[in-house]
């Protein structure tokens, strides 16, 4: 393929792409600080919740990934962010249960899932994963029973995990972000960084 024939073929795959941007570039961008990313909301749009199932799909399974696997993640997104779980994870926070029901509710669904594995009898090699991720919530809730808000380091040390394996799950429990003015503050749902932190 010559330079000519490449730069046809950009050209032609590219449109939508250029559309966009001059789309964009027409109607201005309406920006709004925003203190940090709360995942509780973002983990209701599908391009987030996809983005926090790849995720969890890389740093879980082993490169020998089956369908199955990537289609329990994106049920177990699902179930944490219908309207009826979102309710009762509110109402724990507002009780002043902070943060203790989001750990509830993917804890049982954890729970669930290797329940019906072992039911249907799958290897235990395809249920490693999620035993994997129910341990590390377990650490997780742990050190986040201790506090509301912390850094990634604090939360490394704590767990003894990669942060690479955390991100995801503090994602899927709808943690808030922090990353402006408290930069790299994590904080559990209802959580609110101390000003000594």
């Amino acid at each position: 393929m010559n330079a000519s024939s490449f730069d046809d073929l950009l050209e032609q795959q590219s449109r939508d792409l250029a559309y966009v941007i001059r789309s964009v570039g027409e109607r201005g961008i309406a920006d709004r600080d925003v203190e940090a990313d709360d995942y509780s909301l973002l983990l209701t749009r599908r391009e987030f919740s996809d983005v926090v199932v790849g995720e969890l799909y890389e740093v879980y399974f082993l490169p020998e990934r089956h369908e199955f696997d990537c289609q329990l993640l994106h049920q177990m997104v699902s179930i944490l962010t219908s309207e009826k779980t979102r309710e009762f994870i509110a109402t724990t926070v507002a009780s002043g249960v902070l943060g203790n029901g989001a750990f509830a509710v993917l804890r049982s669904i954890l729970e669930r899932v290797l329940s019906e594995m072992s039911k249907a009898r799958l290897p235990k090699v395809h249920q490693q994963p999620f035993y994997t991720m129910k341990d590390h919530v377990a650490k997780l809730e742990r050190f986040f029973g201790q506090q509301e808000c912390a850094r990634i380091a604090a939360i490394e040390s704590f767990t003894r995990l990669p942060r690479e394996e955390i991100y995801p799950l503090l994602k899927l429990l709808g943690f808030k972000h922090h990353r402006r003015a408290n930069n790299c503050y994590w904080c559990r749902p209802g959580g609110v960084i101390k000003r000594e932190e």
